[in-house]
């Protein structure tokens, strides 16, 4: 966990000097030692598969469907030989119904395991905070086909947040103030809201979200409502 944190370190000054910030901008708000700080590490076991039929369902289903992550970044590691994580650019990410959450994407591109590498992921917050420069991107875990390893995958992702209490608005000031909790709040709301027409509370976070991840209109204009 130690090599972890060093790394997210590492990372978030790149993006701190990038961004414009000063190198050590990210520092306070991800340090997992502040009893404000929600940085998690998540386990995840997915089953073998061998000596099931599935038939279609592996063209269509998914292990994991299409999301993007509400953290800042992910540092993803996963068993070796494993397959079915796919990434799509934020650009290329399209919602297709909020009754269901699912996406489509005009292409999705394979994350091979590769010893010694670990995958990052940008999440909504960082894009956010960047003033949607940097792009949330759309990944998913495809079912294994047949011909391709259908053994059990493993997972360790570590989602790095700020502190509750960070105030997190872009150097160009493009999207208004918030606070990681008040973000997560409206986050929720695009999750979990039954009632499109309630969609509008989430203010924090509509521009970026539909201009990053291209809403269909009619999504867009209850993101949009005043």
């Amino acid at each position: 966990m130690q090599a972890l944190q060093q790394l997210v370190d590492r990372l978030m000054s790149l993006f701190a000097v990038g961004l414009g910030f000063p190198e050590d901008f990210f520092a306070e708000e991800t340090d997992v030692g502040s009893p404000e700080n929600n940085t998690m590490l998540d386990y995840t076991k997915h089953h073998s598969l061998e000596g099931i039929e599935l038939g279609k369902l592996r063209q269509s289903a998914n292990r994991i469907t299409a999301h993007t992550d509400e953290s800042l970044i992910t540092l993803l590691l996963h068993s070796p030989g494993s397959v079915g994580l796919e990434s799509a650019a934020g650009r290329d990410g399209q919602a297709v119904g909020s009754e269901d959450g699912h996406y489509k994407v005009d292409r999705w591109e394979p994350c091979p395991s590769k010893p010694g590498c670990i995958i990052v992921n940008i999440g909504d917050m960082l894009q956010y905070w960047s003033d949607g420069l940097l792009k949330s991107n759309f990944h998913r875990v495809r079912l294994p086909q047949e011909g391709e390893p259908q053994a059990e995958r493993y997972t360790i992702a570590w989602f790095v947040w700020p502190r509750d209490g960070a105030v997190i608005q872009g150097p160009k000031k493009r999207y208004p103030p918030t606070t990681m909790r008040d973000f997560m709040k409206a986050r929720a709301s695009l999750n979990f809201l039954e009632d499109p027409a309630r969609l509008s509370i989430c203010f924090l976070l509509s521009q970026s979200h539909i201009e990053s991840h291209k809403c269909t209109p009619q999504v867009q204009s209850q993101l949009s409502r005043p």
